[in-house]
């Protein structure tokens, strides 16, 4: 679970907050979009929640992790609980589509054996068994993306957090990825917290949206649609 309580953001050398009093719970297994303009804090907050930022004021907790009270040398063994994936997918140029999943867990010391068998499982889960031994340059945005995905669930995390996963797509591949994060969420029952601008995909999936400006969470509905008006407040 995710649960933000009065949590602000200020970050060294400004005055005004990028996250302000925010207040807000995302319980295990759910699938809920952060949405809001630019600027509005989106990424703080998934920087807050991957322990990249300290927060300024009030509480958080991830997966039953204090991480106002983390220590330093915990935040690897948090970092475990979490699948990250990012929009320009941050694949290493030079290891192949396995080398680059078995990586993520022989940083762990996980026993190679497990780790082969580990790699075969997700690259079959994303349709992606006939590219193990490609190169990240020799494949598509969309396959290097299901890539990126398969490395997030290599360690089997509590959550999944993807920020602007569609950014670089088209609308098709778009979609797909948007289907494949459903897909993790309904089967495997992973909480999944997608940061996004792409209306059209938000509109079409009719999950929870938490809509952010400013800093501040203006609202929070279930099965809502990217444009938000009207108090805040769960409908």
């Amino acid at each position: 679970m995710i649960d933000f309580q009065h949590v602000s953001k200020r970050y060294k050398g400004t005055e005004q907050l990028a996250v302000q009093d925010a207040t807000f719970q995302v319980k295990d297994g759910e699938f809920v979009f952060l949405v809001g303009p630019s600027g509005s804090g989106k990424t703080t907050i998934f920087k807050l929640i991957t322990k990249e930022e300290p927060l300024t004021g009030g509480n958080i907790q991830v997966n039953s992790f204090d991480l106002n009270r983390l220590k330093h040398r915990r935040v690897p063994f948090y970092r475990r609980t979490l699948g990250v994936v990012f929009q320009d997918f941050r694949l290493i140029q030079t290891k192949t589509v396995a080398e680059n999943l078995a990586f993520v867990m022989k940083v762990i010391n996980i026993d190679p054996y497990f780790i082969d068998d580990r790699v075969d499982e997700v690259l079959s889960w994303v349709g992606m068994t006939d590219k193990k031994q490609r190169f990240p340059h020799e494949l598509s945005g969309g396959e290097q993306q299901r890539v990126s995905i398969a490395r997030a669930l290599m360690n089997r995390p509590e959550v999944i957090l993807a920020d602007e996963p569609t950014g670089n797509l088209d609308p098709e591949l778009s979609q797909d990825t948007l289907q494949l994060f459903d897909r993790i969420n309904r089967e495997l029952k992973t909480t999944v917290l997608v940061v996004t601008h792409e209306k059209a995909l938000v509109d079409a999936m009719n999950k929870r949206v938490l809509y952010l400006d400013r800093g501040r969470i203006v609202g929070d509905r279930q099965q809502g649609t990217y444009e938000f008006s009207g108090a805040k407040g769960r409908r």
